[in-house]
């Protein structure tokens, strides 16, 4: 999935301010603060996700001509989720 810089500021910032808005455990701090950790454990799941992407094309590589044949979506789907399991990823 293809994020902008933009939209994880602006999906940062929701994130701080519901947080900081209240509910049963409000968090205390500074909204910037809040936001940028925010983007920055938004930005580090995107890169696990792409590495895990990566992973599941090397792993079609090594199986080569025995992948021809089979279902490329869903053996993608099923190295991806044994990858990320793997990892310890939720997708």
């Amino acid at each position: 999935m293809s994020v902008s810089g933009a939209q994880l500021e602006a999906i940062g910032i929701a994130i701080a301010r519901a947080l900081c808005a209240g509910g049963t455990a409000p968090v205390k701090g500074p909204e910037a603060s809040i936001a940028a950790a925010a983007i920055a454990a938004l930005q580090e799941n995107f890169r696990l996700e792409a590495a895990i992407d990566q992973e599941v094309e090397k792993q079609i590589e090594k199986l080569g001509s025995s992948a021809r044949g089979l279902d490329q979506t869903k053996l993608r789907a099923g190295l991806r989720e044994r990858i990320a399991k793997q990892k310890g990823f939720a997708l």
